[in-house]
């Protein structure tokens, strides 16, 4: 066997035990059908199961009769433990960052809290860990966009307000404000010395 096939053989058993560990309850009906689900209640002429759909995502509750069952395969609880790992993961892929829209930084602390860190602490073994890292270092890096921003909404909103309602202390204002200064300064060094001359005229009559 060449190594490219054995490697194929390798994934291909992998990939078959892995999905033998998220096997659910199944329901095998005398047709041939089976329904992959929760058996969530039983009784002597009939078997309720929650069937899952779209890996998990869509679940119906169907009841069957006992009569129509050849046969129920029951999921073990390493199989049961496995399964609420996945969905929980599955759950985590709803919260996906938005570069046309920005939240609170609260609101980033609390899904990387409550949601990432939650799952790498009640599944430490997860194969999702790294996926899981990488997108709490996505989320903390749009939190710290979101303070800085937020730092500098705060601090032109104390910044004093100028007589024509502009932020005196924004720089593009502070820059005009320093050219023209420099380009007429002779002019107010007159107009300083005339009204000086005048004063001094009015107070000594």
């Amino acid at each position: 066997m060449t190594a490219p096939s054995k490697l194929c053989l390798c994934v291909a058993l992998t990939f078959g035990a892995w999905r033998g560990l998220l096997v659910a309850d199944t329901i095998q009906l005398n047709d041939g059908t089976a329904l992959d689900g929760t058996i969530v209640s039983e009784t002597p002429t009939d078997v309720t199961i929650e069937v899952e759909f779209a890996a998990g995502t869509i679940t119906k509750t169907q009841t069957v009769s006992s009569n129509e069952i050849a046969q129920i395969i029951r999921s073990t609880p390493e199989q049961r433990a496995v399964r609420a790992m996945e969905f929980a993961y599955q759950r985590t892929l709803r919260y996906n960052l938005d570069p046309n829209r920005s939240y609170s930084p609260r609101y980033y602390d609390d899904v990387i809290n409550s949601v990432f860190q939650r799952y790498l602490a009640d599944y430490p073994g997860s194969p999702h860990t790294l996926q899981i890292s990488a997108r709490i270092q996505e989320w903390e890096a749009a939190r710290d966009h979101a303070l800085a921003a937020q730092g500098q909404l705060e601090a032109q909103r104390a910044a004093p307000i100028g007589p024509t309602g502009v932020r005196v202390d924004s720089p593009d204002v502070l820059s005009r404000m320093a050219s023209w200064f420099q380009e007429y300064w002779a002019a107010f060094a007159a107009a300083a010395v005339v009204g000086l001359w005048i004063l001094s005229r009015v107070l000594s009559r």
